[in-house]
């Protein structure tokens, strides 16, 4: 296919319930919501900066990525309880199109687990690939190794908006629009992913796959490859992801 990747990468890395970054904890100390449903999860990062340290790297050509308050989106249901108090998410500029994406790694490998985020969709130009809104990998990494990823597109479908990609299936959506991608993977299983408004409404069906015959690694947000297809700027904000339990749909 033609075209680039807008990435989610993160790496599954072992670690405590809630894998503060400086960011997060900020956040984290935020008093609850009495009105707000908790949620169990392992990670939880809000994008308050976009994340360079400790379990995470940023690969930024051209100075794309930034915390921008526009990519701020509130989640209706409370991470550990905690309400969701954030003043921003990450923004990739539009443009010239250059690799701009972080990654988190995890200390092992998983066979199974669930992500929730916000995307906010940009403008693509038609019968374009697009950008991949979201992508994990196996062990070996993206480049090599098995993966699924979810494009922000117009190829398919005769030119009509959509995220996803063949496998694992396309939901349809609209430009520069806030959305929660929820997704359940398991290795060589049936494995799932749904899309939802702001207000909390399913968008269109629940699609289900297969998930690769590995242990998967990598995940990515961002642009992992450059596209001129992109026309509009594009946020992500509020990653949780499950591996304990691997609740789903998981948010928002």
């Amino acid at each position: 296919m033609n075209g680039a990747v807008v990435v989610l990468a993160l790496m599954l890395i072992a670690s405590p319930v809630y894998a503060f970054s400086p960011a997060i904890q900020a956040v984290m100390g935020a008093s609850s919501s009495s009105a707000c449903t908790s949620v169990t999860v392992d990670l939880d990062y809000r994008f308050e900066t976009v994340p360079d340290s400790g379990s995470w790297a940023k690969v930024d050509t051209g100075s794309k990525l930034s915390a921008s308050a526009t990519g701020e989106q509130t989640t209706i249901k409370c991470a550990g309880g905690t309400a969701d108090v954030g003043t921003n998410g990450m923004k990739y500029t539009s443009g010239a199109a250059t690799n701009a994406y972080v990654e988190y790694t995890f200390a092992s490998a998983k066979t199974g687990f669930s992500a929730g985020f916000w995307y906010k969709t940009g403008s693509v130009t038609s019968w374009a690939t697009g950008p991949i809104a979201f992508q994990f990998c196996e062990v070996s990494g993206c480049a090599s190794g098995a993966s699924h990823a979810w494009y922000d597109t117009r190829e398919m479908g005769g030119n009509t908006r959509q995220l996803g990609h063949a496998t694992p299936g396309l939901i349809g959506i609209s430009d520069n629009t806030w959305y929660w991608v929820t997704i359940k993977w398991v290795r060589n299983a049936a494995s799932s992913w749904a899309l939802y408004d702001t207000a909390g409404n399913q968008v269109g069906a629940t699609q289900d796959w297969t998930g690769f015959d590995a242990d998967a690694a990598v995940v990515m947000v961002g642009i992992y490859s450059g596209t001129t297809d992109l026309t509009s700027d594009v946020y992500w904000d509020d990653l949780w992801i499950d591996w304990t339990d691997s609740t789903f749909p998981l948010g928002p």
